[in-house]
């Protein structure tokens, strides 16, 4: 009776050690998901930023080509009658 019970305890103690074994890896899972949706959202706030960032940007270049339009056309329209009072003086 006595070989039983060492070996009912035994058993106890193996079971034990597996379910503390599986609790260790599950917790090491649940840390490691924890560090990825930080890094996720660290990855997220800087991906939002650079869009923000890139909207600026378009804007900005399309200012910059409206004013170009503008300002080519305006140096065009006074060149004009200046370059050909010009000519027409030679």
């Amino acid at each position: 009776m006595d070989n039983n019970l060492q070996a009912q305890v035994h058993d106890v103690k193996i079971s034990l050690a597996r379910m503390e074994g599986k609790l260790d890896a599950s917790l090491e899972v649940k840390k490691d998901v924890r560090v990825l949706r930080d890094a996720q959202e660290k990855t997220d706030d800087i991906a939002k930023e650079a869009l923000q960032i890139a909207k600026q940007n378009e804007k900005d270049i399309s200012g910059i080509n409206q004013m170009m339009k503008w300002g080519l056309g305006i140096t065009f329209s006074v060149l004009t009658p200046v370059v050909l009072f010009i000519l027409n003086r030679m």
